[in-house]
């Protein structure tokens, strides 16, 4: 084996040397751009994280404010509706009863026939929410008692009752469909379209808007 000799080894490294170095730095650069795009992948990470938390915050919030009140729909299936036109002594001003058992509340609209009207009749709601503890039951015992004799003695009283605002109720129309005879006279009968805005009580219960046909008399002026 041939050696070469010592100045043309000399001679190669010289040539070879700024190359490895050149390697070294590049190798060098290679590992600060890697270690700044892992950087950036975590930052870009914890935003997502971030902005995540926000959108599930802003959810609960607005869930736990929907939790803290009562939404009273009428449109609700499992509502019940009482409606009342008649009495022991015959017929009476239209009194409507929808009662929201999981919400603990019921809401009572009254029709009465108002001569000076556009539409004959008035419109009036007011809203009355009771103990958590009430049942469907003992609702519908309470509602009993307002439009008959007091069949039942222990009844459940509201913890407050909210009338809604005049402005909020409104007669649409109203239109004769017929008469009819009870035991305190003759009587027109009306269809009646009525409606109630959306009404909020702060952290105790919203009523979504209602839109309901009912039926209304009218003792007709003697001529």
């Amino acid at each position: 084996m041939v050696l070469a000799p010592l100045p043309r080894l000399a001679l190669i490294y010289q040539k070879i040397t700024p190359a490895l170095v050149s390697f070294d730095s590049l190798s060098g650069i290679i590992s600060i751009e890697l270690q700044r795009l892992h950087m950036m992948k975590y930052l870009k990470n914890i935003c997502w994280l971030a902005a995540a938390l926000a959108v599930l915050g802003v959810t609960a919030t607005a869930e736990d404010a929907a939790a803290d009140s009562k939404v009273l729909n009428v449109a609700d299936k499992s509502v019940k509706k009482t409606e009342v036109r008649h009495s022991m002594i015959g017929a009476r001003d239209t009194v409507i009863f929808y009662q929201f058992e999981k919400q603990h509340a019921v809401l009572v609209v009254n029709l009465k026939h108002q001569a000076n009207h556009a539409n004959q009749f008035s419109v009036t709601a007011k809203v009355h929410v009771f103990a958590d503890g009430v049942t469907g039951k003992a609702l519908g015992k309470w509602v009993n008692n307002q439009h008959s004799d007091g069949l039942h003695p222990d009844v459940p009283r509201p913890a407050a009752s909210y009338p809604i605002p005049k402005k909020s109720c409104e007669v649409v129309a109203s239109k004769l469909i017929g008469r009819i005879k009870a035991h305190n006279g003759e009587y027109d009968d009306y269809s009646v379209q009525f409606k109630i805005g959306e009404v909020a009580e702060k952290d105790v219960f919203v009523l979504k808007a209602v839109a309901e046909t009912s039926k209304g008399f009218v003792k007709p002026n003697k001529s």
